[in-house]
């Protein structure tokens, strides 16, 4: 096992960290990596990742190598969709670092001539980047690390076009394993063969030489597109600011559990009916939440193009609807509590007729939740706004280009 050590220092305005392999011999040469990831989820899985990336570097694309891995986090890689813009900016911190090679990870979706792209590597500019949404939600990580080492291993040791294979029998053995090994940008895993990834060349007018990435199937690479999309939202963090609005609606359900109206409804209703109830209560809370908090994109000449503009809103109402049912589910286990110790089943089986099973007190505690979320939610507030509007894409673009624009005028 190799021994990882870690420095610190401040660079710039932004804090920049070093991973090295120190069981590599003095005499190697040494190449620097470094990681340009967007603020936030990006840059916390990057930071999972680096100190295992030296020895990964080492033994899977070239152990006469002393790999030295940098991770600098900037807001504003973070602040564009245009693929050559971000490459652009990716070299800049290259050359202005003095690294050999970079790898920008941004939480953006990234288009090029009207196409998704997973990755990108460019050999001449020995700098690269990787949306990480694209990469879909789960495993994130391991899909990550596989990404950096396959981008890494392209700008290393180039993609050599199709006419150039024919040269492959003077190469040794290691040279061609490793080079095949940079085919693919993550495993074989089911997800990837459901929704592969391509590799394509640049065009010959682009004036680079490198390669690409891009979802190869439309629907399946929006669908793990979105998943990344939410994922990057961070939805867990919004159920933060439910604690008002749960006070609310139990303090409401409860209310309602004394009556015997209720527990002839849950006793009436079909199943359907239940999750037609359960199905409205949540869109209406996903509904009021956006209307409150103008959470929903408009286009304008700002905000990019009509196609990015759809994928943030539909990001948004998916980041939202999981904090929802995560604030669902919650309130349904209080009032199969509440149900218990509201309703005793003696008096329960005089108004129904018959006597309760556990059945009866899930239906009743179902209807409850619904109706605590149609009648009382809606009414609270949330106790972080910004908490709120930090999880959508618009509001985060937003802040970022103003400081950008700050940064310009400083």
């Amino acid at each position: 096992m190799s021994s990882h050590q870690t420095t610190a220092h401040s660079d710039t305005e932004n804090q920049e960290e070093t991973y090295t392999d120190e069981s590599s011999p003095d005499q190697y040469k040494t190449i620097t990596l470094g990681l340009v990831p967007a603020p936030e989820l990006a840059e916390k899985f990057a930071y999972k990742l680096v100190e295992d990336l030296p020895q990964l570097l080492n033994d899977q694309i070239d152990d006469q190598i002393h790999w030295k891995i940098k991770v600098l986090t900037d807001p504003l890689t973070g602040g564009t969709e245009d693929a050559h813009e971000i490459m652009e900016k990716t070299e800049a911190f290259k050359q202005e670092h003095d690294w050999d090679y970079a790898i920008c990870i941004t939480d953006l979706p990234i288009l090029s001539s009207g196409r998704l792209v997973v990755a990108e590597a460019s050999n001449d500019r020995n700098s690269g980047y990787i949306s990480f949404p694209s990469l879909g939600a789960f495993p994130l990580q391991r899909r990550l690390r596989e990404s950096i080492f396959q981008l890494t291993s392209e700008i290393h040791h180039g993609s050599p076009a199709p006419e150039d294979l024919k040269d492959e029998n003077k190469k040794s053995r290691r040279e061609l394993r490793k080079q095949r090994e940079s085919k693919r940008l993550l495993g074989r895993s089911l997800t990837e063969r459901l929704s592969p990834i391509e590799k394509a060349h640049f065009n010959k007018d682009e004036n680079d030489a490198g390669i690409r990435f891009y979802n190869k199937h439309k629907t399946t690479g929006r669908i793990r597109l979105l998943s990344g999309m939410a994922l990057a939202n961070s939805p867990w963090t919004i159920f933060s600011s439910f604690k008002s609005v749960i006070a609310v609606a139990f303090a409401t359900g409860s209310y309602g559990l004394i009556f015997p109206t209720l527990w002839q409804l849950s006793d009436g209703y079909g199943i359907f009916r239940f999750i037609a109830l359960m199905i409205t209560a949540m869109v209406a809370m996903v509904i009021w939440i956006i209307v409150a908090h103008s959470l929903w994109e408009k286009h304008s000449r700002d905000s990019g193009s009509r196609f990015l503009v759809r994928l943030y809103n539909t990001a948004t109402i998916i980041t939202l609807g999981v904090a929802v049912l995560f604030y669902y589910v919650v309130i349904l286990i209080l009032f199969l509590l509440a149900v218990v110790l509201f309703v005793p089943g003696n008096i329960l089986e005089q108004n129904l007729g018959h006597a309760p099973t556990v059945t009866t007190y899930v239906l009743l505690a179902w209807l409850a939740s619904s109706v605590a979320t149609l009648a009382g939610s809606l009414g609270a507030g949330l106790e972080s706004e910004e908490t709120i509007l930090n999880a959508t894409y618009g509001y985060r673009q937003r802040r970022r280009r103003q400081e950008k624009q700050e940064d310009e005028e400083k």
